[in-house]
């Protein structure tokens, strides 16, 4: 018996029961109203139960995904302050990371935002196709897993790229103080 059979028999017995005198009360067998309970939760539709452990899950790997991206941006922050000192460079090039990673945030929200849009089309279409739940909950998991590892790439990309402008900037001051030095050796040797 399926679940909209269990329902009408309920309404049924709701129809049929006896009325109590001088009310609009009515008295129903308690037992039979039960039995018709317990027979609707044996056949709950597995495909509601399916379509709310996606949920939890689509809610977990969300959480996890926003929790990877706070940590991946605190430890950038936390690197771009250990490399920064007081030269005119430097502070050229500590301005230009943070605007690469300003624009690193705004795409991690961004790429957030289409994994969570995708996340409720793809809930709402698990909800309506029940028979392809399976295949369809794993490539949502898969999905939210490639976005998650999409944006940790993105970070890591960002950071070595502030890194390498930076030693860039270190090395050709290095160069310059080099120069520097020579041309005061030259210029000490022909004082001699």
């Amino acid at each position: 018996m399926d679940l909209q059979a269990l329902i009408e028999e309920l309404e049924e017995i709701v129809e049929s029961a006896a009325k109590v005198p001088l009310s609009s009360k009515c008295m129903i067998d308690r037992e039979e109203v039960w039995n018709v309970i317990e027979q609707m939760r044996l056949h709950y539709p597995e495909e509601l139960k399916q379509a709310q452990w996606v949920k939890k899950e689509r809610d977990r790997i969300i959480n996890e995904a926003k929790q990877e991206a706070s940590s991946i941006i605190e430890t950038a922050n936390q690197q771009v302050v250990q490399m920064v000192n007081e030269t005119e460079i430097i502070k050229i090039a500590k301005l230009k990371s943070e605007e690469i990673l300003k624009e690193a945030d705004m795409e991690a929200v961004e790429i957030k935002h289409k994994a969570e849009v995708s996340a409720k089309a793809h809930y709402d279409e698990t909800k309506e196709r029940a028979d392809q739940y399976k295949l369809s909950a794993q490539n949502y998991a898969d999905s939210l897993l490639a976005t998650a590892e999409n944006a940790v790439n993105t970070a890591r990309d960002t950071l070595f790229t502030a890194y390498s402008q930076i030693n860039g900037s270190y090395q050709e001051t290095e160069t310059l103080l080099d120069k520097i030095s020579s041309s005061r050796q030259v210029i000490n040797s022909s004082k001699e």
